[in-house]
């Protein structure tokens, strides 16, 4: 599909900021962003459902495609800290450390130095890998990696397995950049580095436990209507559709807020870090749309951070414009 005829470049384009009667003014069009809140998918989920959605969005020609793992200056962060991080399984966290270990090992590079050298735009293709694997960035890895770049063993296995990853982050977000020829991602996972005590941490999973909260939990409206579209057969992009739409996100924010509240302190303690990581996580999409604007950028991120994000994101984006998923159901698919 062709892009939209953008303002002409020094148009004045005025949007209402956060602050109650403040306008502020820019040139050239918006940066529009999308976020597509998405189910956790798994091998249950075959390619073929998921033909539709890529080519919708592949079709809207994002300039930018963000995915909802950790950026490697967080992986070496979190590696030096250690404790309870040596145990985080979120965020693509234990393989970009043990991918990244290795490649640091063979090449010298610390990963600051492989992160200048991956945007060395006359790196042949060997080194650029190289250098996104030290830099603990392997999703950027798999715009440029095919299985014939002669590498060790270890990250020649470890990217194999990468690339067949049921993830949504895999299988939507870094195929749409792959299709389109990007060169990287927008890496936008973060974990405020907070950790409950384990008096709170065996309070809140007693509560998560009890009868009566599963009880409330099951009743609840979000719950149920994701249960009925789960045992339904039908193709993802409607799945998307429903889980994207406004009165769904404003559901699905308040079962996380509810449910953290109904288990008292220990709940409010998750709550803080659920808010403060979706603020977090709005911030580094925020900070990618530095790189294109007026241009387009894709977000492809767990549907629970889906509203938190789009109302932090407009509150951080004089210059950017929301796009609905809705908007590219009447998108033109190439071929």
């Amino acid at each position: 599909m062709g892009r939209r005829t953008p303002p002409a470049l020094g148009t004045a384009v005025s949007v209402f900021s956060a602050y109650p009667l403040a306008m502020t003014t820019f040139t050239g069009p918006p940066t529009e962003v999308l976020i597509v809140g998405s189910l956790h998918l798994g091998a249950d989920v075959p390619d073929a459902a998921l033909a539709r959605t890529s080519a919708r969005l592949q079709a809207w020609r994002p300039d930018l495609v963000g995915v909802e793992v950790l950026p490697g200056e967080l992986v070496e962060l979190y590696d030096r800290q250690g404790g309870w991080l040596d145990e985080l399984n979120y965020g693509g966290y234990p393989q970009a450390r043990a991918l990244g270990r290795e490649a640091q090992e063979a090449t010298g590079w610390t990963r600051a130095e492989a992160a200048r050298q991956a945007d060395d735009p006359a790196l042949e293709t060997g080194q650029r890998v190289m250098a996104h694997l030290a830099a603990f960035e392997p999703w950027n890895v798999l715009l440029h990696w095919t299985p014939d770049l002669p590498l060790t063993p270890p990250l020649a296995q470890g990217l194999s397995d990468l690339l067949r990853s049921p993830a949504e982050s895999v299988r939507l977000g870094v195929a749409v950049a792959r299709a389109l020829g990007h060169s990287r991602l927008c890496l936008f996972d973060d974990f405020p580095v907070a950790e409950m005590t384990p008096e709170q941490e065996r309070a809140f999973g007693a509560g998560v436990r009890a009868p009566e909260f599963q009880e409330w939990l099951n009743a609840h409206p979000f719950v149920r209507a994701q249960a009925q579209q789960r045992g339904e057969s039908s193709e993802y992009w409607e799945t998307l559709l429903l889980l994207n739409r406004p009165d769904t996100l404003v559901s699905n924010d308040s079962l996380e807020r509810e449910a953290n509240l109904r288990l008292g302190l220990p709940g409010r303690a998750k709550l803080a870090d659920w808010e403060a990581r979706n603020l977090f996580m709005a911030a580094r999409l925020r900070m990618g749309t530095m790189t294109c604007p007026g241009g387009r950028v894709l977000a492809i991120v767990g549907h629970s951070h889906t509203g938190p994000m789009k109302a932090a994101v407009r509150a951080l984006g004089a210059d950017v414009r929301l796009v609905e998923l809705s908007e590219l159901v009447g998108v033109e698919l190439e071929g």
